[in-house]
């Protein structure tokens, strides 16, 4: 776990940022991920779910 996960409450600059990133992705036509279906197929499973919307795995591209 990254130190930015570690250190997050909820009101750190991390989790705001992300807050306000969540309710753009519900606007949206779809959604990319770095990521490989086969590695992550349960998180990419989640947000199909979770937002009704599409969800393309792009990676994995470092």
């Amino acid at each position: 776990m990254t130190d930015v996960l570690r250190s997050a409450d909820g009101s750190d600059s991390h989790s705001s940022f992300l807050r306000k990133a969540l309710s753009q992705w519900s606007k949206a036509d779809g959604i990319l991920f770095n990521t490989a279906e086969e590695i992550d197929k349960l998180g990419l499973t989640h947000f199909r779910r979770k937002f009704g919307r599409e969800v393309w795995h792009i990676g994995l591209f470092f």
